[in-house]
């Protein structure tokens, strides 16, 4: 998405240059009867917006990283919990598989487990996600049946592809 907003900005800067230096030789070369002036404001118009534009998307860019920031040092907090209001499966925001009921299934979830880990280990750590006992992958379903109540630290033990995340 950046790239858009970074490809019209050097396009428009591009041909903003090319008409100004244009505008010139025609109007030298006329003695000062052609001019490029429509064109040199038609783009000095879209290079300005285009600057806003990429200014925007950067600092939209920025603040959203440093929530991300926020929310990856606090599940690292021994103890801490997110509240059942936040979205832990960042990663499967765009897997079709979970459905797009999938967040109000997750809170089903966690009240059922009274927002608590089902391990009985007595160790938990990190934000608390929702886990298919029988994985999508294997046939298993997105049921209150088929799900539980996990730590980050006891699902990235199911998982092999989560233990790097611990």
């Amino acid at each position: 998405m950046k790239d858009i907003f970074k490809d019209d900005f050097f396009c428009y800067s591009k041909k903003l240059a090319f008409h100004k230096k244009l505008g010139k030789i025609a109007n030298i070369l006329s003695f000062g009867f052609i001019g490029n002036k429509k064109n040199i404001q038609y783009y000095s118009e879209k290079y300005i917006k285009s600057k806003e534009d990429l200014r925007k998307y950067n600092e939209l860019i920025n603040k959203a990283d440093a929530l991300d920031n926020i929310l990856e040092e606090t599940n690292k907090l021994d103890g801490v919990r997110n509240s059942k209001y936040t979205f832990t499966n960042i990663d499967n925001i765009y897997n079709t598989d979970y459905g797009i009921d999938w967040d109000l299934l997750r809170d089903q979830i966690l009240q059922r487990d009274n927002f608590e880990c089902q391990e009985q280990d007595g160790y938990c750590n990190g934000s608390l996600q929702a886990h298919h006992i029988i994985p999508l992958s294997n046939g298993g379903t997105n049921t209150l049946t088929n799900l539980i109540t996990l730590c980050k630290y006891h699902h990235s033990l199911k998982h092999d592809h989560m233990r790097n995340t611990l």
